[in-house]
């Protein structure tokens, strides 16, 4: 994966698709601090980064 797809920011529909699993289940992780928090780009819009997330599954 190149340098510039890490820097890439995915919606919470692209995170859940990617493990899987639902809405609930992904902020249920991240209310008990199981996932990474997401990035506030907007006043009603958040992101994850992928390099943040491919962190976090390296870590796992």
């Amino acid at each position: 994966m190149s340098d510039f797809e890490k820097e890439r920011y995915l919606r919470l529909a692209d995170v859940c698709e990617r493990y899987s699993i639902s809405r609930s289940t992904w902020w249920r992780w991240i209310n008990t601090e199981d996932a990474p928090k997401p990035v506030r780009i907007g006043p009603r819009a958040v992101r994850w980064p992928l390099r943040v997330l491919l962190n976090w599954e390296n870590g796992k």
